[in-house]
């Protein structure tokens, strides 16, 4: 294993390729990557879902066999005096019979958002539906395929948090490296090594710094592949002046 070296240069230190790539594994920088990939993952999750919902509906609207129903039940009741307004879903059960057919079916499903805001809809009302014919159980009331922005919107509306996400990660990444760039060179003693389920790789060394302006125990990350320190062992730190919770491992970083 090549040894990397323990003595940092004097400020200001350049930022070297190996600054770069470990800036990136620093805690404060690896909490809100984590953030952004887990919600990266989420976002195409949604979108593939979201795509192939939307092919499948456009599919029975366009190619669907067009029927005319009866909604016996909407969320749960069949009084036809109930009335339902079309600003949401709502939970329904319909009769229909498809044109070759002899009995009526039963089917549950979902009654459609409206863009009308004054419509209603009771229990006992007739509708059109176009049913799946590979699937009967399987219909829609819409008459026209919603754009690919509606279908999308909630998807769309996570992507500016993303944007966030992604701009903190960059922003605490510029400041480790300014750390690292100016910041003062400290020596510490490692008091306590962990694990930590955010890093499996890596091992949180818990510290105190030598200079006995404080005993506080700070934290810092170091990857196991470099070498984890022991209990009791010096560490040489780069951190701003009076704020060892911000400090990184000098080794790392040259």
């Amino acid at each position: 294993m090549t040894q990397i070296s323990t003595t940092p240069p004097p400020a200001p230190r350049p930022i070297t390729p190996a600054a770069r790539r470990r800036s990136w594994a620093e805690m404060p920088v690896r909490i809100w990557c984590v953030l952004a990939i887990t919600l990266a993952v989420v976002i195409v999750y949604f979108t593939i879902n979201q795509l192939m919902s939307g092919a499948s509906e456009r599919e029975m609207i366009l190619n669907g066999t067009p029927v005319d129903a009866v909604v016996v039940q909407i969320s749960g009741t069949t009084n036809p005096d109930a009335v339902f307004h079309r600003n949401e879903t709502l939970p329904a059960k319909v009769r229909y019979r498809l044109p070759d057919e002899h009995n009526d079916r039963l089917a549950y499903g979902s009654l459609s958002i409206l863009s009308q805001p004054d419509a209603v809809i009771h229990p006992g009302d007739s509708i059109p539906l176009r049913i799946d014919r590979a699937d009967p159980n399987h219909w829609t009331d819409r008459t026209q395929p919603r754009s690919w922005f509606v279908e999308l919107s909630v998807v769309l509306l996570l992507f500016p948090l993303l944007a966030v996400l992604l701009l903190i990660a960059v922003l605490q990444r510029a400041r480790i490296l300014r750390i690292w760039r100016d910041g003062i060179v400290a020596e510490a003693t490692v008091v306590e090594v962990r694990q930590t389920a955010l890093a499996p790789l890596s091992r949180l060394l818990r510290f105190t710094v030598n200079d006995g302006s404080s005993s506080r125990v700070c934290s810092v990350l170091v990857p196991t592949r470099v070498g984890v320190p022991a209990r009791g062992e010096t560490v040489s730190l780069i951190m701003p002046g009076g704020v060892p919770e911000r400090a990184v491992l000098a080794k790392l970083y040259t």
